[in-house]
């Protein structure tokens, strides 16, 4: 079974899911974490060029923290994302992504994150599988804020990371380049983590929304 990781950004995807990553991954699945931009727009007082290099290091080994050992990124500008994710050579190169790995499962960003990047990485995933016959499962998770208010009516899941929550720990603290954001959203992740444990019956878990 493979399990496709689609992120707007290096870091959405160990905030939103990063326990459930490490999980999957230990319990011998293969994930593969899709990374549409570099996210080098996140400071503005930081050349671009090396803004790249640091986040992709810092993704790469994030992500080796938790497990993965393939990650793809497609290399969207940050600072042009919406226009270039409508372009044919974006759906190309994920359609060759899916292709070889033909997931069953696929988690993206929320469509209903402020985020435009994040929703923008969400309505083309949607738009994506709407046009396959066989779909894989559709899953989505927050990152821009912890609470849902919109399309809160959604089937929602959790999944137990209290075991993994310490690696998830770990692979969020390699984002130095996110600084002083690191530190708000390592806080606020941890009690959305801790919140969602509280309602699944466990000491830490992750929300997903079914498509």
């Amino acid at each position: 079974m493979t399990i496709l990781f689609c992120t707007a950004h290096p870091d959405d995807g160990v905030i939103g899911a990063g326990g459930t990553i490490a999980k999957l991954v230990k319990e011998g699945k293969k994930v593969v974490v899709v990374v549409f931009s570099y996210g080098e727009g996140s400071d503005p007082l930081k050349d671009p060029e090396f803004a790249t290099i640091q986040r992709i290091k810092e993704a790469k080994r994030s992500f080796d923290t938790l497990g993965v050992r393939d990650t793809i990124f497609l290399s969207l500008s940050d600072f042009k994302f919406v226009a270039e994710i409508k372009e044919p050579s974006t759906t190309k190169k994920f359609e060759d992504i899916f292709s070889r790995y033909n997931p069953t499962q696929i988690y993206t960003n929320s469509i209903d994150d402020p985020h435009s990047a994040h929703s923008a990485v969400s309505a083309f995933v949607r738009d994506y599988i709407n046009k396959l016959q066989q779909k894989p499962g559709l899953f989505e998770f927050l990152v821009t804020i912890p609470i849902k208010f919109a399309y809160r009516e959604r089937p929602r899941f959790y999944i137990d990371v209290s075991e993994t929550i310490s690696v998830k720990k770990r692979a969020l603290e390699i984002f130095k380049s996110q600084q002083p954001l690191l530190t708000f959203n390592s806080a606020i992740t941890r009690v959305s983590n801790w919140l969602s444990g509280f309602k699944a019956k466990t000491h830490y878990a992750e929300v997903f929304y079914k498509v």
